[in-house]
């Protein structure tokens, strides 16, 4: 699911997103992992989602503060704001 997130992203593909998004809250009612905070928090913050985006974000870093993928989504994010002008979410 995470490489069909990649492709929806890059292909600005809604749909995908989308159903990428549902998918992945359900996941993690179940199972807290990191890389699906991660693709969902990317998923909302594409949505324009922010504050929902980095609410899940705020969660995984509380839960793994030290996992890779989950500090590359926080970059992500944060140069994402930054080029789109918008203020950074989470420090």
């Amino acid at each position: 699911m995470q490489t069909l997130l990649q492709y929806a992203l890059k292909k600005n593909d809604d749909e995908i997103v989308e159903a990428y998004a549902e998918w992945a809250k359900l996941i993690l009612q179940q199972t807290p992992e990191p890389s699906i905070f991660a693709g969902l928090s990317l998923a909302l913050h594409y949505r324009g989602d922010y504050s929902q985006s980095y609410e899940v974000l705020r969660r995984a870093l509380a839960i793994y503060p030290t996992n890779g993928v989950v500090l590359t989504a926080q970059k992500s994010l944060a140069r994402k704001d930054q080029d789109a002008g918008l203020p950074v979410g989470v420090p």
